[in-house]
C-alpha cells in the first residue's frame, strides 16, 4: 500500500475539518438553537389550540376518531405542535445548511426549503378548512331544520363533504400539484346539480316549495295540540311537517297540506 498516498488523503481531510469547523460549529449552534426555539414555538401552538376551543370542535368533526385510531390519545393540538416543531426545525437546519460555508450541493437543500413553507400552508388550510367546513355544515343543518324541513340533517352532512372536498383540493394545490382537470370537473358537477335542483324546483315541485312555505309561517301561528277546525273537522294538531300536517280527530287522524292551514279558514278553539 502506498503509504505516501494514504499521508495524502489524511492531510486533505484534516485541512478541510481544520478549515470548516467554525462553519461546522456554526451550524451545530443553529440547529441546537433552533431546535429550543422550534418547541417554544411548538409548545406556543399547542396552548392556543387548546384555549381556543379548537380540541372540541375537531372532536366533532369526525377526524379525530381516524386520529386516535393511528395515534391513540392524540389531540388537535398534539397535532398541530408535532407538525409545526418538525416542519420549523427542519426550515432551520436547511437553511443554516444552505447559508454555511460548507461546500454542499445547495440545489437539493434549497428546493426543500421552498417547498415546506408550502407544506405548512397546506397543513394550516386543511385543519382549518375541515374545521370551518363542520361549522358551517352544523349552521346550515340547524338553521334549515328551524324551518321545519326534516331533510335537514342530509344537507348539513352534504354542504360538510363539498366544502372538505373544496379545502382537500386547495391543499393539494398549495404543494403544486395542479388539479385543474379534477377542478374543472367537480365545478361542473356542482353546475349541473344547482342547475337540476332550480329546474326540478321550477318546474316539478312547485307545489313542495309552496308547502314548505306554508310551513314555516304556519308554525307562527299555530302551536303543537291547538284544537282546530278545519273543513268541517274538527281536531287536534298534532304536527306540522315538512309538506304537511297531522289532525287527530275524535275516530282517526287526517293529513292535509300546510297550505291548508294558511289559505283556509280554520278556527282555533281556546281550552278552558
Amino acid at each position: 500500500m502506498d503509504t505516501n498516498l494514504l499521508k495524502s488523503v489524511l492531510l486533505r481531510i484534516s485541512t478541510s475539518f481544520t478549515e470548516n469547523l467554525p462553519s461546522i460549529i456554526t451550524v451545530i449552534l443553529i440547529i441546537l438553537i433552533g431546535w429550543i426555539v422550534s418547541r417554544l414555538v411548538a409548545g406556543f401552538v399547542k396552548r392556543v389550540v387548546t384555549r381556543t376551543g379548537l380540541n372540541k370542535a375537531f372532536d366533532h368533526s369526525g377526524f379525530a376518531q381516524e386520529l386516535d385510531k393511528i395515534q391513540p390519545g392524540r389531540t388537535l393540538a398534539d397535532l398541530a405542535s408535532s407538525v409545526t416543531f418538525w416542519l420549523l426545525w427542519l426550515y432551520i437546519i436547511f437553511a443554516s445548511l444552505t447559508g454555511s460555508d460548507l461546500n454542499l450541493e445547495a440545489t437539493p437543500f434549497n428546493a426543500a426549503l421552498s417547498f415546506l413553507p408550502h407544506l405548512f400552508v397546506a397543513f394550516m388550510i386543511l385543519v382549518g378548512g375541515v374545521l370551518l367546513a363542520q361549522f358551517i355544515g352544523r349552521w346550515v343543518q340547524v338553521g334549515v331544520a328551524a324551518t321545519g324541513v326534516e331533510f335537514h340533517e342530509t344537507l348539513g352532512k352534504g354542504t360538510r363533504l363539498l366544502l372538505i372536498v373544496i379545502v382537500i383540493i386547495t391543499a393539494i394545490e398549495e404543494l403544486g400539484i395542479d388539479l385543474t382537470p379534477l377542478t374543472n370537473a367537480l365545478t361542473n358537477i356542482i353546475t349541473i346539480f344547482v342547475a337540476g335542483l332550480a329546474l326540478a324546483f321550477g318546474i316539478g315541485a312547485r307545489e313542495v316549495v309552496h308547502n314548505i312555505l306554508a310551513g314555516y309561517y304556519a308554525r307562527e301561528h299555530f302551536e303543537l295540540g291547538d284544537q282546530v277546525q278545519i273543513d268541517n273537522e274538527t281536531g287536534t294538531l298534532d304536527a306540522i311537517g315538512t309538506v304537511s300536517a297531522e289532525i287527530t280527530l275524535p275516530k282517526g287522524r287526517i293529513v292535509i297540506p300546510n297550505s291548508d292551514l294558511t289559505e283556509k279558514m280554520v278556527k282555533i278553539y281556546t281550552v278552558e
